[in-house]
């Protein structure tokens, strides 16, 4: 996924073969969501609560960038800024006028 060591990080509702799985170098995970961070991952089995985070990616202006397979179970949706002057086809929602 492309994520450095160091890199400031929070995961919500992963299990511990889920961690596992993702084979993150070490990084910096926070146990509270304050401030600004490079790395954001959400683990939830519900796709309500899927498509009402997603929503929350979008409404801060991010896109989609890349889908991979964590596991047998899980599955990882990456969010990142996006390039001016590309076109993005999200899954879930839209960009705000303006980005």
């Amino acid at each position: 996924m492309g994520i450095q060591a160091g890199t400031r990080a929070h995961i919500i509702g992963a299990t511990p073969e889920a961690l596992e799985a993702l084979s993150l170098p070490p990084v910096d995970l926070t146990e509270e969501l304050q401030g600004h961070y490079p790395y954001l991952h959400l683990f939830v089995t519900r796709a309500e609560d899927m498509e009402a985070h997603f929503r929350i990616g979008y409404r801060h202006g991010l896109v989609e960038s890349k889908t991979l397979a964590v596991d047998a179970t899980w599955s990882a949706i990456k969010f990142t800024h996006p390039r001016p002057g590309q076109h993005y086809n999200n899954s879930f929602g839209t960009l705000p006028e303006g980005t």
